[in-house]
């Protein structure tokens, strides 16, 4: 049952965020053209207009800055800025499956990057890591165990616990509480990406956790520049990133 929702909530994700949308509009505007002209027209046209605009870094930059409402943790303030957390929670995000360079699965570029900024807090603070995240298709490696050999091989910081079927934030929050409260941890450093941190520090605070965020991948505020106006196919990812985070936030509170 649980596996069917999951495939329903993707199915459900994949016509309501970019590039799906657009392809849903241009088929939908397609089908009525024929006896409806002009709202056949215009939902053609709605769906190039949101294209160009949710192509442009500046349209997305603004969508995923306005998801931003946490600070970084002080470098030089650990561990001191880590206050009564019992323990660092990574979350994972995405695999790169049969590496031929490394000759199997790794841990994808997003998650090498929580990976190595949870290697950071960890040598600071000498807090115990759980690394979250389940096995996607067609990978032979859960998410967290690639991190988790990425932090151990590389970077010599050991994991306490592995969490590998969670599929999605409420997952995550839900079977990491299960795990830590065993061990009478209620108060965790959370790491993730600071445009994921609000919808993460959401699920994880509702099962009953205390969140200090640890938020890694600020934009500098010196990144903009003329390009800015000019579409781009990275834009377009980022800005249906960003629109995903904002749905599943409200998604999550429509719940509690």
């Amino acid at each position: 049952m649980m596996c069917r929702m999951f495939v329903l909530k993707t199915l459900i994700k994949a016509a309501v965020l970019p590039p799906g949308l657009f392809i849903v509009m241009l088929f939908a505007g397609l089908a009525v053209i024929g006896r409806r002209r002009r709202p056949g027209m215009a939902l053609i046209a709605a769906a190039a207009i949101l294209l160009l605009v949710l192509s442009l870094p500046v349209v997305a930059v603004a969508l995923a800055d306005s998801l931003v409402k946490h600070s970084p943790l002080d470098p030089t303030r650990l561990p001191a800025a880590a206050g009564d957390a019992g323990a660092i929670v990574v979350l994972t995000a995405g695999i790169t499956t049969d590496s031929p360079e490394y000759g199997g699965d790794v841990a994808g570029m997003a998650s090498v990057q929580r990976a190595l900024y949870a290697a950071f807090l960890h040598k600071k603070t000498n807090l115990p890591i759980l690394v979250v995240g389940g096995k996607p298709r067609p990978s032979t490696l859960s998410e967290s165990e690639a991190v988790r050999r990425l932090l151990e091989n590389e970077r010599g910081a050991s994991v306490r616990w592995l969490e590998e079927q969670a599929k999605d934030t409420e997952e995550s929050a839900a079977n990491s509480f299960a795990m830590l409260r065993a061990e009478g941890v209620k108060t965790i450093l959370l790491v993730t990406h600071v445009y994921h941190m609000r919808r993460a520090e959401f699920m994880f605070t509702g099962v009953g956790f205390r969140v200090i965020p640890a938020a890694v991948g600020f934009r500098s505020a010196t990144e903009s520049s003329a390009y800015d106006l000019l579409p781009s196919a990275s834009a377009l990812s980022t800005a249906a990133w960003a629109i995903n985070e904002w749905l599943g936030l409200a998604w999550g509170k429509m719940k509690a």
